[in-house]
């Protein structure tokens, strides 16, 4: 889950433009097996997603946008929950938090339901 405030812009929207995005917010994540035990990822300070990539206008209602992200995070809070409930922290007492990073491409569209004006 990823929770966030963010900030898009294009320099033409209504033809072909670059478009730069900025999120920041929140994330946890949880992972299940079928044996009821459980991967919590949980307490994360800050998470950032910068994004640089174009619009381009397909027609008066459709655009596709090409896009090349970059992000970080990071997780305070790593537990490993047994089937019974039981919880084992895989941070160790020489860790003090679990950092991550990413880089994406990715191929969005979205339609405009009053056209573009």
């Amino acid at each position: 889950d990823y929770w966030a405030a963010g900030l898009r812009l294009s320099t033409n929207a209504d033809k072909v433009g670059f478009v730069t995005e900025l999120a920041v917010g929140y994330r946890r994540a949880r992972s299940l097996w079928q044996d009821g035990s459980a991967l919590e990822l949980t307490q994360g300070s800050l998470e950032a997603r910068l994004g640089f990539g174009a619009d381009i206008r397909i027609t008066e209602t459709f655009t596709l946008s090409p896009l090349a992200t970059l992000g970080v995070g990071v997780f305070g809070k790593v537990e490993f929950v047994d089937a019974n409930g039981a919880a084992t922290n895989l941070i160790t007492r020489l860790d003090n938090q679990d950092s991550h990073g990413w880089f994406t491409l990715q191929l969005g569209g979205h339609f405009d339901l009053l056209g573009k004006n």
